[in-house]
């Protein structure tokens, strides 16, 4: 897999059961460049890679994870929405604040510029 990222062919893999992309319960992304036609080694390259790529998608589709790995799994992708959330919130709250902040700025500015008699 290292030689073929060092082509420079292999962009990307990602596999998920997450259904970032689609509503599919398993989905598997592959990026791969297609060279031109005329460099034959990048050719062969590609066939390779192209030919990785259908075989992980048949590997991918079969594989079955144990209990232990699911549970794993689930526990990490809590973790990550529980932090997602938190940075949500405080991205939220540091909002509210700077909003504050130039509302309270505006009201000074505003009562510096009124006369003693208003």
């Amino acid at each position: 897999m290292q030689e073929y990222g060092a082509s420079g062919l292999l962009h990307e893999i990602h596999v998920t059961d997450q259904k970032m992309y689609n509503g599919l319960p398993l989905f598997m992304r592959v990026v791969i460049e297609v060279p031109n036609i005329d460099d034959v080694v990048k050719i062969n390259e590609f066939n390779q890679l192209f030919t990785m790529a259908l075989y992980m998608i048949d590997n991918v589709a079969t594989l079955k994870l144990s209990p232990a790995t699911q549970q794993k799994c689930v526990k990490s992708r809590k973790k990550q929405t529980a932090i997602a959330a938190k940075e949500k919130e405080n991205d939220l709250q540091e909002k509210k604040m700077e909003a504050k902040r130039v509302q309270d700025q505006l009201e000074r500015e505003r009562l510096k510029r009124m006369s003693p008699e208003e």
